[in-house]
């Protein structure tokens, strides 16, 4: 498994701007990540606030990944965790 290679969290869904697009950004530097576009806005506010997320959910599965494997777990659940965590690293699409 390689290093994560994104910007460290914690990353915040902020207020949205005019054209109804949410920026995310990281906790203190103010960096924006992403803007999260949608025709309504609660979906936009939806979607910004599950990216503003990725950082601790990508470190809750590689905690979890390794539990599974600590407690010999096999099967789809752990396959699932194991792409998951791939695919956030840009290993696979």
């Amino acid at each position: 498994m390689s290093d994560a290679k994104f910007t460290k969290g914690p990353w915040m869904a902020w207020q949205p701007r005019g054209d109804e697009s949410v920026p995310v950004r990281t906790d203190g530097l103010g960096i924006t990540i992403a803007y999260a576009h949608q025709g309504a806005i609660t979906n936009a506010r939806a979607n910004a606030h599950l990216i503003a997320a990725a950082p601790e959910l990508y470190d809750a599965c590689c905690e979890a990944l390794i539990m599974l494997k600590h407690l010999n777990v096999t099967g789809s659940l752990i396959d699932q965790v194991d792409s998951a965590l791939a695919k956030a690293r840009g290993e696979t699409l």
